[in-house]
C-alpha cells in the first residue's frame, strides 16, 4: 500500500485534471480522488520518499493551508523548518500559488535552496512571480543573488522580491542591486519589482548602498518599476527619489516623512513613468502651498493613516487637511479622484 501511495502522489504533477483512481489486488479496494498539482499532496510524496517523519499537528496545518488553494501562500516557522526545501518544491509545482511568503528559519539554509529552485529548469509551469523573505542565515545570499540574474533558469517566472524584517548590510545591498540590473539580460523574466520592510542594518546608509554609483533607475538600464519602502532609514529623501525616475509603483509608507517633502521631490526629478504614489502613515507638518505639481500621469494617490497635524480654523494658515485637499483640486490632479 505505501509504494502505491508513492506512486500515486508522484504522478500528481503530471496530470492535468482531477481523477478518482481506483486500485485493484488489494484486500480492500482503494479509491484515490486526486486534486491536479495538489501543493499538499506533493509535499507529501517528498516526505515519503525521502523517509522524512511529520508530526501530526503540522502535517494538519499544512494540509489546510494548502487546502485553501490562496494566491499567497505562508507559514509559521516551526510548520516549515526542516520541512522547507519540500515545501518549496510542492508549492513550485502549483499553478495557482503567485507568491510564497518565507518566515524567519534559522536552522535552514534558505537562500541555498531558493538558488537551486530560480537555476532549474524543471519549474516551468510555476505560477510563483513574488517571494517575500524574512531574516535569514545569510551564508548563501551572494549566491542567491547570481541566481537572479546570469544564473537564472528563463524558465523561472521569479519577477517580485520582498525583504522584511532583516539585516542587508552595505555589501548585500550592492550585490543585490547588481543582481536585479543583470536580471534585464538573462532572456528570461527579469526583476522589476523590489520592497523593502525594515530590512537593514542600523549604521547601513540604504541610498549609498543600493545606489553605489549614484545612477538611477532609468541610466543605470534596471528593469525595476515597482519600487517600496516601508519602516527603513533613508536620510535625504531628495537624493533617493531623484534616483528613482523610471518607477511608475512608488511607495514611501512608515518612513517618518513629511509628504510635503516627497511631493516636491518627485516634481523637481521629473517622474512621468509614475502611475501609483503610496505616501501612508507618514505626516503632514507644512503648508501645502510649496508643493509643486505631481506627474500627470499618475492614477493613484494613497495617503492612509497620514498625520495631517490640523490647525486651528481661526488662525491665517487654516485647517491642515482641508488645505492639502484644496491644493489637490487645484492642481487639477483629476485622475486621482472619480468624483
Amino acid at each position: 500500500k505505501s509504494k502505491v501511495n508513492l506512486i500515486i502522489l508522484e504522478s500528481i504533477k503530471y496530470m492535468s485534471s482531477g481523477q478518482n483512481i481506483r486500485v485493484e489486488g488489494a484486500e480492500v479496494p482503494i479509491t484515490f480522488s486526486i486534486i491536479p498539482r495538489s501543493i499538499f499532496n506533493i509535499f507529501m510524496s517528498q516526505i515519503y520518499l525521502n523517509n522524512n517523519n511529520i508530526e501530526k499537528q503540522i502535517k494538519t496545518s499544512i494540509r489546510m493551508i494548502c487546502r485553501l488553494q490562496s494566491k499567497v501562500v505562508g507559514f509559521l516557522p516551526e510548520m516549515v523548518d526542516q520541512y522547507f526545501p519540500f515545501l518549496l518544491n510542492a508549492i513550485a509545482n502549483s499553478n495557482y500559488v503567485e507568491s510564497f511568503r518565507i518566515p524567519e528559519l534559522p536552522n535552514t539554509d534558505v537562500y541555498s535552496c531558493l538558488s537551486k529552485y530560480l537555476k532549474s529548469n524543471k519549474y516551468e509551469y510555476s505560477s510563483i512571480i513574488h517571494l517575500q523573505i524574512s531574516k535569514q542565515g545569510m551564508k548563501s545570499f551572494n549566491t542567491f543573488c547570481e541566481s537572479l540574474s546570469k544564473e537564472k533558469s528563463v524558465k523561472n517566472r521569479i519577477s517580485g522580491l520582498t525583504f522584511t524584517n532583516s539585516e542587508l548590510n552595505q555589501d548585500q545591498l550592492k550585490t543585490l542591486s547588481e543582481a536585479i540590473i543583470n536580471s534585464k539580460w538573462n532572456n528570461g523574466y527579469e526583476i522589476n519589482s523590489i520592497k523593502f520592510e525594515n530590512a537593514i542594518s542600523d549604521d547601513v546608509n540604504f541610498v549609498d548602498s543600493f545606489f553605489p554609483n549614484l545612477a538611477s533607475i532609468a541610466s543605470a538600464n534596471s528593469p525595476l518599476k515597482l519600487f517600496s519602502l516601508n519602516r527603513m532609514k533613508i536620510g535625504d529623501v531628495n537624493q533617493l527619489i531623484s534616483l528613482l525616475k523610471g518607477v511608475r509603483v512608488l511607495s514611501l509608507s512608515y518612513m517618518g516623512i513629511d509628504i510635503s517633502s516627497i511631493f516636491e521631490a518627485i516634481s523637481n526629478t521629473g517622474m512621468e513613468e509614475l502611475m501609483f504614489l503610496n505616501v501612508s502613515g507618514n505626516f503632514l507638518n507644512e503648508t501645502v502651498s510649496n508643493v509643486k505639481k505631481l506627474p500627470s500621469s499618475l492614477q493613484r494617490l494613497d495617503v492612509n493613516e497620514v498625520d495631517f497635524l490640523v490647525k486651528n480654523p481661526k488662525s491665517e494658515k487654516g485647517n491642515m487637511l482641508i488645505d492639502f485637499f484644496i491644493s489637490v483640486l487645484n492642481k487639477k490632479w483629476n485622475s486621482l479622484f472619480y468624483l
